[in-house]
């Protein structure tokens, strides 16, 4: 039996009956009972912290640490980035809490839970703060956004919701679940909706085809356009899925056309971001504009939008521009930090580099300016590019002399094997920081 302060979560982790799957490790089924048990069991290796940083790599560690730490009332945070200096650096924001980082799960047998109330499993109330999640703000310094358990269990009923019930399928996810939306699509719907955990989190599209092969139906793909991307162009032959779920970055119509296509199943996309989770959904194939959740509202304010929702404590700023269709529709228009001003004149990161890709020999490119822009000038554009050793830096800047204003020519311009993409496809501002630092400038742009 599982209790709570509210009756609210009678229904949220209902139905399922304690002896229906949580997950399936190496094909021996893992009960919800059984799960809450090894939780009960997993609270915090010191229980004088308050903050918890869950560092488990593998789904179903990473949700018996997430699950014992909120039993013992503490919140678990969510690190933006898990390099030593990160991790000490998020230490002495949280220095008056005491952190503690947790790395290893214990070894401890399956047996009676340590806090049991007649029997049952106390979860944490519906107000009670139970995760730290973080953006990166414009400096590349961590922004904390607390979550209450209220607010990760109403999100993923709408998640669930919006995909029509995953009561039963195995989330096959290649998102880290320290990220919001890997949180989301790959833990909390197992634990709130009654989905089953999947016990891998592949990465190569021999990996994912595996790992999708080792978990009966129904089951899904959750995914970004990037993952989706180099699996569709690796050909391999993949396993009978249901469906797709796509987040981070906007899907491609045609990567999304021949993603059904190819592997013969639907495919969905979440919009949403770290400061309020998941808020609408799409079915990208289908032309159709995003759709906010049932309960989430956008509205203006003061040049940019808000949205507020039941289970969200406040109104939250959008990180994107939009264009609202009608109270509930809407498009994408771009990142607003996409929008950049140099000289008085606007124009869009994206934009830029649609034109340096459109040049034949270039592969990929990361554009960023640097906060700090030269003494006494203005900030300039510095563009990472993996391109073929036939292609001339020159070659690059003569190509775009006739499509950008000069004022968006790169002013250092550095040739890299390959972008430092996280594990979402994303490229942290801190990591182009430390390319920066560490390559050559091998061109220097001029007006």
């Amino acid at each position: 039996m599982i209790q709570h302060h509210d009756r609210l979560f009678a229904c949220g982790l209902h139905a399922a009956s304690l002896e229906a799957p949580f997950a399936v490790i190496s094909g021996e089924v893992i009960s919800r009972s059984q799960f809450f048990q090894e939780a009960q069991h997993q609270g915090p290796l010191d229980g004088s912290c308050l903050e918890v940083v869950n560092l488990q790599e593998e789904p179903y560690p990473f949700a018996v640490n997430l699950l014992g730490a909120w039993f013992m009332g503490k919140r678990v945070l969510l690190p933006p980035d898990r390099s030593p200096q990160g991790l000490e650096a998020l230490k002495k924001v949280f220095r008056d809490r005491r952190v503690l980082i947790e790395r290893e799960i214990q070894d401890l047998p399956i047996g009676a839970p340590l806090h049991p109330l007649d029997g049952g499993f106390i979860l944490p109330a519906v107000d009670q703060e139970v995760l730290v999640a973080f953006t990166s703000g414009s400096t590349g310094q961590p922004n904390p956004h607390v979550k209450t358990f209220g607010m990760l269990w109403h999100s993923a009923c709408l998640i669930d919701d919006f995909l029509g019930g995953v009561h039963g399928t195995t989330m096959v996810s290649t998102v880290p679940q320290q990220h919001m939306y890997g949180l989301e699509l790959s833990v909390l719907l197992p634990l709130f909706c009654g989905a089953v955990l999947a016990a891998t989190k592949p990465f190569y599209p021999a990996d994912i085809i595996t790992a999708l092969d080792q978990v009966q139906r129904p089951r899904a793909l959750v995914s970004t356009p990037l993952h989706l991307k180099i699996l569709l162009d690796s050909g391999l032959s993949m396993p009978p899925i249901d469906f797709m779920v796509s987040a981070t970055a906007p899907l491609d119509h045609r990567l999304a056309v021949s993603l059904e296509h190819s592997f013969k199943a639907p495919i969905y996309e979440v919009y949403g971001c770290t400061e309020a989770g998941s808020l609408a959904g799409r079915r990208p194939t289908h032309g159709s504009p995003w759709r906010w959740f049932k309960g989430v509202h956008a509205h203006r304010a003061g040049g940019e939008y808000f949205v507020e929702a039941d289970h969200l404590p406040k109104r939250v700023p959008l990180p994107d521009d939009i264009t609202v269709i009608d109270p509930r529709h809407f498009s994408l228009e771009g990142r607003r930090s996409d929008v950049i001003n140099i000289a008085g004149k606007r124009h869009s990161l994206s934009g830029l580099e649609a034109h340096f890709l459109a040049i034949e020999g270039v592969n990929e490119v990361a554009l960023w300016i640097p906060p700090e822009g030269p003494e006494g000038g203005v900030q300039r554009v510095i563009a990472f590019v993996v391109a073929d050793d036939t292609l001339s830096n020159q070659a690059i800047i003569e190509a775009l002399r006739g499509c950008v204003d000069p004022v968006f020519l790169p002013r250092g311009l550095y040739r890299i094997d390959r972008l430092p993409r996280n594990a979402t496809g994303k490229i942290p501002l801190a990591a182009l920081r430390a390319l920066l630092d560490d390559q050559p400038t091998v061109f220097e742009g001029s007006l």
